[in-house]
């Protein structure tokens, strides 16, 4: 199945120079006396800006395999089972603030696909070769280790976004904390459901063609943090 995965970070990677700055002497003021007058002293000031160290890894593709009647299907030596089946990938954090992580999704049937996308979790009842897919998004503690995905689409849910025809963003999907000495990592997938009873059987040209872009926004830091 072809597949687009694209990572924009809205921030490059930035680091922050800091040259050397010549200090002006300190001003004595010496009034005369008596005291009287009014009496000045200038002083140079200098200003510097600080800016995050943004680094931020994101897999350049993955493969979802449309699998309606849940047949033993293989990948890169995994066996899936799953109606859309694609491995987990990771996103990763090395920056040294937190990262808001934010996505825009689309799909479509493929040229000489009969895939027809649904906007909704499917009944069961469906007999045109209907999909839906949705993208999920959740916290991981470490690369190894598999993120816990909710087992069905909440469409309140922020980490969740329905792939249709239209592309969508949503924003604010999850918050990656700063990754300091040690990374922090999001999994996501592609998950959903495929019509098993179509009137039409599947064949092998009825691919879908999704698009996925990821952006990330530094988090300012709240008072206390």
């Amino acid at each position: 199945m072809k597949k687009k995965i694209l990572a924009i970070a809205l921030l490059g990677a930035m680091t922050l120079s800091m040259n050397s700055v010549a200090f002006a002497a300190d001003t004595v003021v010496n009034a005369p006396e008596p005291t009287s007058g009014v009496y000045k002293a200038d002083v140079d000031v200098s200003t510097e800006v600080s800016v995050p160290t943004i680094k931020i890894t994101v897999p350049g593709d993955t493969k979802v395999a449309i699998n309606p009647y849940k047949m033993a299907y293989e990948m890169d030596s995994v066996e899936y089972t799953d109606v859309l089946a694609n491995a987990e990938k990771a996103i990763k954090n090395e920056s040294d603030v937190a990262i808001s992580v934010s996505a825009t999704a689309s799909a479509k049937a493929s040229e000489g696909s009969e895939v027809v996308l649904a906007t909704t979790a499917l009944k069961g009842t469906e007999t045109t070769k209907s999909v839906f897919a949705y993208l999920e998004v959740a916290e991981k503690t470490d690369e190894s280790t598999a993120a816990a995905f909710a087992e069905s689409f909440n469409t309140k849910a922020a980490n969740q976004l329905a792939l249709t025809t239209k592309e969508t963003t949503k924003k604010g999907m999850i918050t990656l904390a700063a990754g300091d000495a040690t990374a922090t990592y999001a999994g996501f997938k592609i998950l959903g459901d495929a019509a098993a009873k179509p009137a039409k059987a599947w064949t092998t040209a009825d691919k879908m063609d999704i698009s996925l872009v990821f952006s990330f926004d530094p988090v300012v830091a709240t008072d206390g943090n």
